[in-house]
This record gives structure tokens, C-alpha cells and sequence, in this order.
């Protein structure tokens, strides 16, 4: 009678529990995603993964992009005091259920950005804290020329 009752209602309270426990992790784990990347390996391992929910960008000037770039990375120069076109960019193509991922030359833009995206309450944001060149040598099978007319 009443023990039984008593194990019911705390088989019922440990359940509850984990089911609260996994939402607040589900919960935790899709709002959030950031890494800063710092090995070629590491790299390649989200480069090559084909996920569609990714969008890579690099954030050199134009002509340095055009001279040589990694194939999938679009361009969208930028300096200081200019993020509102990258941000202009994300929201003109609905890029807000994507991560991005963040390179430069050198890793001192994409680290700005960074900063500023956190800022602003992105929680999907990959940086890329490598020279480019680096990158370039490590995959040179899918460095390509050209502009890229990203923002037309």
C-alpha cells in the first residue's frame, strides 16, 4: 500500500528529474557552439565535414581573396567599423540557423569579429586562429583565384 505508493512517486520524482536534465543539455548544446580553432587537424576535420549547417567566411580584402582562397569560403571583406555589412550579409541570406566560421590572413580580423558576434549574442561562431598561408599549404587541393561577388 503506502511503501508501494512512495516508490512510485520517487520512481516518478528520478524521472522528472532526467527529463529535465536532458532538456537543459539539449537546450544548452544547440544554443551554443563555439570553438577556436587552432590545428590544421581540427580544421580539416569541420572543413571536410560537408555540413550543411556551416558557412565559412573569409574576412580579407578582395584582392587578397581573389589571388588565392579556400574553395566553400565566401568573402566579406572586413575592417574595423565595417561589421554592418557582414551583418547585413547574415541577415539578407537568413544565415542566423548556421555557424559560422571565421578566417583572415592571420587570425587578428576573424578574432574581432569573433568578439563582436559574441557581443551581439551569436553562440555559433568557429574561429579560425591560424594563418591563412598555413591553410592554403595544408590544402592546396581546393585553393582556388577569383572574386567572389559575395555581396551583389
Amino acid at each position: 500500500g503506502k511503501s508501494m505508493n512512495n516508490r512510485i512517486k520517487a520512481i516518478i520524482l528520478v524521472a522528472m528529474t532526467i527529463i529535465v536534465l536532458v532538456f537543459i543539455f539539449l537546450a544548452n548544446k544547440d544554443s551554443s557552439d563555439i570553438k577556436i580553432l587552432t590545428k590544421k587537424k581540427e580544421f580539416n576535420e569541420i572543413y571536410y565535414s560537408n555540413q550543411p549547417k556551416l558557412l565559412f567566411v573569409d574576412l580579407r580584402d578582395e584582392e587578397d581573396y581573389a589571388k588565392s582562397h579556400l574553395d566553400n569560403f565566401v568573402n566579406i571583406p572586413y575592417s574595423e567599423g565595417k561589421e554592418d555589412i557582414f551583418f547585413k550579409f547574415l541577415d539578407d541570406n537568413k544565415y542566423d540557423e548556421k555557424t559560422i566560421v571565421l578566417m583572415c590572413y592571420s587570425g587578428n580580423r576573424a578574432s574581432e569579429m569573433f568578439n563582436i558576434m559574441y557581443e551581439k549574442g551569436y553562440r555559433k561562431v568557429y574561429l579560425v586562429n591560424m594563418k591563412c598561408d598555413k591553410l592554403f599549404s595544408a590544402n592546396s587541393n581546393n585553393v582556388s583565384t577569383g572574386a567572389c561577388n559575395c555581396l551583389e
